[in-house]
């Protein structure tokens, strides 16, 4: 199997783009995209922009400057069609059928779990593909393992990506591969819309936001200085739809005068107006990353105050992620009744996604599925890997 190269030499691409102020209809996707940004380069950014797909912001979209408004439909064209076009250069063929793997659920609410499906299918057949079929991505990591199996087994994938989780059971074995439709095979699934961005957020807002005056006070009555400025700057997503707003900007600096950390403020009000908030969020997915592994990670803001430094620490990142990781563990429950079958039937768990790779993540699926064997091969390539033998084999 070769993958073909999409960002530069990396057969993956980061939902990152990055719109140049000097050449707003020209935008820059990926890995590139991300370091101009931090590195200075004047324009706006968008990130994880996959957790629009049917919300109500789809529809509408944000500002990149006074006069430019960028619609989010338009955004999912050009960059799919960004990556369609390093495929068919690197294939040299014209590429007319796509498999595309999606969640299970697009989001918490109903009616946009129904409408992200249709909302990408638009996109898809608007940039050129004449047959676009979809595949839950848990499945796709199931058919990409199932390739080295030698024996039956009753799985559940758990699909930890960066917006969604998922969650699907599934039977695998050899004999079973080759079947043109695995729609018995299939048990349940279930998902929701919370992974690594949520962790992102979580690390953020519970210890590196004090740092820029998060619930200090003012005013004689000591009041609670607002905290949804905050999660907006803690969140991919809201930074550039409620951040960079200047109704966010006079709100935070209504209440300096009267504060009792005035200093800690106008570092918040530098990262808006600078608008360097995506530069502080992924060193914070930085030092979430360094701490899978260490039991200390330190964040450097240099780019907002000289000598500014975090350390985040491991053991209370933890225990600010118990709530989103009873929500995982009640969805992939959820799974199970609807498969009629109890947790100690799973004879593999197959972890997919990045941040599968948190581990009191790993721990809390590893606790849940006592009698299962653990497989955490190619965590961030295995969805990517199903798709293509599930295309062959609808289009073969």
């Amino acid at each position: 199997m070769t993958y073909i190269p999409l960002d530069g030499g990396e057969s993956d691409i980061p939902s990152v783009a990055f719109y140049p102020i000097h050449d707003l209809q020209n935008p820059i996707y990926g890995r590139k995209a991300l370091e101009l940004y931090i590195n200075g380069e004047e324009g706006r950014l968008l990130r994880s922009f996959k957790r629009l797909l049917g919300t109500k912001y789809f529809g509408s979209g944000t500002m990149l400057t006074a006069r430019f408004k960028l619609k989010f439909h338009e955004l999912f064209r050009d960059f799919i069609q960004h990556v369609k076009s390093q495929a068919e250069d690197a294939s040299r063929e014209e590429l007319s059928h796509v498999v595309v793997g999606r969640p299970v659920r697009f989001s918490n609410l109903e009616t946009a779990h129904k409408s992200g499906e249709a909302d990408l299918t638009k996109v898809a057949q608007a940039i050129g593909f004449k047959e676009v079929e979809f595949q839950y991505e848990p499945i796709a990591a199931a058919f990409a393992h199932e390739s080295r199996l030698s024996k039956e087994q009753l799985a559940m994938v758990v699909d930890l990506g960066g917006g969604t989780s998922d969650f699907s059971i599934i039977r695998l074995g050899p004999d079973r591969r080759e079947k043109a439709s695995r729609e018995e095979d299939i048990l349940a699934n279930n998902g929701i819309a919370l992974g690594g961005t949520d962790f992102d957020s979580v690390l953020s807002v519970g210890q590196v936001m004090d740092e820029f005056g998060y619930k200090s006070k003012y005013g004689a009555k000591r009041l609670a200085v607002p905290n949804w400025p905050y999660n907006a700057a803690s969140d991919w997503n809201r930074i550039a739809l409620e951040l960079y707003l200047r109704k966010t900007f006079m709100a935070m600096k209504n209440v300096i005068s009267e504060a009792e950390a005035p200093d800690k403020l106008h570092r918040f009000l530098k990262l808006i107006e600078e608008k360097r908030a995506h530069h502080l969020l992924k060193e914070v997915e930085n030092a979430k990353i360094e701490l899978s592994s260490d039991a200390q990670a330190d964040i450097h803001i240099d780019f907002i105050e000289e000598g500014l430094e975090v350390s985040v620490e491991r053991l209370r990142f933890e225990s600010d992620l118990a709530e989103k990781i009873t929500s995982l563990k009640s969805t992939a429950q959820e799974a199970l009744k609807l498969a009629k079958i109890s947790a100690e039937d799973i004879e593999l768990v197959i972890l997919t996604g990045g941040a599968s790779a948190v581990p009191v993540v790993r721990q809390a699926f590893i606790e849940l599925f006592p009698n299962a064997e653990l497989s955490t091969d190619n965590l961030l390539g295995s969805v990517c890997e199903g798709l293509l033998y599930d295309a062959r084999r609808k289009f073969a």
